[in-house]
């Protein structure tokens, strides 16, 4: 299940579960938004909620929701800046090298096959993309992975890892070898950090559960 971490009158700091939409789609997946309405129906009698960044249905993690249009026009402007800090842990195929490193490639959207494709040239209408990881471990055949994003573009932590030659596991739309576990990669948004322009002070969140690495029969 989903969880409101924090709240305040501006916004909520919510855990999304892997295998759950962020918002509604057009085939009726639940969605985190749906959830929040059904916990929060004070707050949303009219309209929202308004998310201000969102995670792919199998990725679990942080993330804000403005509770209504005026908190999100004062949000947004953190996420244009690059103001807001978003860290990811990951769990993929083989062992990375070199232990830290930048990643920078080129990356458009394949509409029909709904995946990203990564180059390390310019192609065309293609937009420069830019994430940075740490190896944390070596676990036999896995890799673990902190995940810096600078840029947030389709399906790009997933696109880029398989790029270099690791694909996240049990990502099977970009190689990953094939899991038991339906709509889940072992993916994870674990850190927000920025500062609030409403409380006047800086806002860290981290939540990284055992269960993420339970699911791959991983231990701490």
């Amino acid at each position: 299940m989903p969880s409101i971490l924090f709240e305040n009158q501006h916004y909520f700091i919510v855990d999304k579960e892997h295998g759950l939409n962020t918002e509604p789609d057009r085939l009726g997946h639940a969605n985190l938004m749906d959830w929040l309405k059904s916990q929060r129906p004070d707050t949303y009698k009219r309209w929202g909620p308004h998310p201000l960044h969102r995670l792919d249905r199998p990725v679990a993690g942080l993330l804000i929701v403005a509770k209504n249009l005026k908190a999100h026009r004062a949000l947004q402007p953190l996420f244009e800046k690059k103001q807001i800090t978003k860290m990811y842990r990951a769990l993929v195929q083989g062992h990375v090298h070199p232990l830290e490193r930048e990643l920078h490639h080129y990356h458009t959207k394949d509409h029909r096959n709904f995946k990203a494709i990564i180059s390390e040239i310019p192609i065309p209408d293609a937009l420069p993309v830019h994430l940075s990881y740490q190896v944390i471990r070596y676990l036999d055949a896995i890799t673990e992975l902190d995940l810096k994003l600078h840029t947030g573009r389709y399906h790009q932590i997933r696109a880029q890892l398989a790029f270099i030659g690791h694909p996240i596991l049990n990502d099977m739309l970009y190689g990953g070898a094939q899991n038991s576990l339906e709509n889940v990669i072992a993916l994870r948004a674990y850190k927000l950090a920025f500062y609030c322009p409403f409380e006047k002070r800086k806002i860290n969140f981290e939540l990284l559960p055992a269960e993420f690495y339970k699911s791959w029969s991983v231990d701490l």
